[in-house]
């Protein structure tokens, strides 16, 4: 520790440490709120869509979340950016990808309960 204005010290070409960690951390915040609001999003509509329809339509979105829950979510993410090319936005669609089954099931178990409910 030899410099309190550098409290991390300086890489090997003499680079802050602290501020490209800080410049690490807001790309991986961004990134990870993005992909989580996109699928949730996206599972909001198909939970909601297949509990509010039903039949056919219910079965087949299911069955598309069931496929998608059957693929590693780190292997899809991984053939996606490296079929399409690797940026900020492909990363967020790649995760979002993989993680929009999670939402989807609770948003139609939740509609199927309240459609089942008296008050309805």
């Amino acid at each position: 520790f030899q410099d309190w204005s550098l409290p991390l010290g300086t890489d090997r070409l003499g680079r802050d440490v602290m501020a490209e960690l800080f410049h690490g951390a807001g790309t991986s915040l961004v990134v990870g709120l993005a992909a989580a609001a996109a699928a949730l999003a996206v599972g909001a509509i198909v939970g909601t869509l297949a509990g509010f329809a039903g039949g056919l339509v219910d079965e087949v979105l299911m069955r598309i979340t069931d496929a998608f829950q059957t693929v590693p979510s780190f292997l899809l993410a991984l053939a996606f950016v490296s079929i399409v090319g690797p940026s900020l936005g492909v990363v967020v669609t790649a995760i979002a990808l993989g993680a929009w089954t999670g939402p989807a099931r609770v948003a139609r178990a939740e509609v199927l309960s309240i459609r089942e409910r008296d008050f309805v």
